[in-house]
């Protein structure tokens, strides 16, 4: 599996003059990992955090992070709840549709998470077993594309690595397609 992604900030289409005189809000599913996500002291850390707070900063500006699921991102952007949205959020043509994106800061490959004791060695062997996903992101696109050919018995989907990771070691998954920086984290 060679899936390469590029991820971007989507950008509130309606952007405007007084929008930019205004603090950004940003919406995050926080919890994504090691993008977005809470350090011990319950500070909303990550790399994308740190690149918005970096923009921020050279633009003048002060920003608010907000928690939504994954799957909420993109109408928060549109109906103005938050000015920018980040989450790992791959660029696909069906998204620029509907939202802006800022040119794209990191291109990833994805991979397939499985139990050592498993005697899984690849997507072939994934044949009638559960594969979890993370609901919208390029994983899930792919699976969904390719659900036949590999025979995946059923799909499960996440909002985050964390409880996919767990179900993954308790068994209820047998194995994980995800980005692989966050896997690595």
């Amino acid at each position: 599996m060679n899936v390469k992604v590029l991820l971007g900030m989507a950008i509130a289409t309606a952007f405007s003059a007084s929008t930019l005189a205004a603090d950004w809000t940003v919406g995050a599913n926080v919890g994504n990992v090691p993008w977005e996500f809470q350090d011990a002291k319950g500070e909303i850390v990550g790399f994308e955090v740190d690149l918005v707070k970096e923009v921020a900063k050279r633009a003048g500006k002060s920003v608010e992070f907000i928690n939504i699921p994954f799957n909420g991102l993109f109408s928060a952007v549109q109906s103005k709840r938050a000015d920018i949205a980040i989450s790992s959020i791959t660029i696909t043509p069906k998204r620029l549709e509907s939202v802006g994106f800022a040119q794209p800061y990191y291109d990833s490959d994805q991979s397939l998470s499985v139990l050592t004791k498993s005697g899984i060695k690849g997507l072939d062997g994934m044949a009638d077993k559960v594969v979890g996903v993370d609901t919208g992101s390029p994983g899930d696109m792919w699976v969904g594309e390719h659900k036949g050919e590999y025979k995946f018995k059923d799909v499960s989907r996440y909002e985050g690595l964390s409880p996919a990771m767990l179900d993954l070691a308790s068994g209820r998954l047998d194995g994980y397609v995800s980005d692989i920086p966050a896997v690595l984290f």
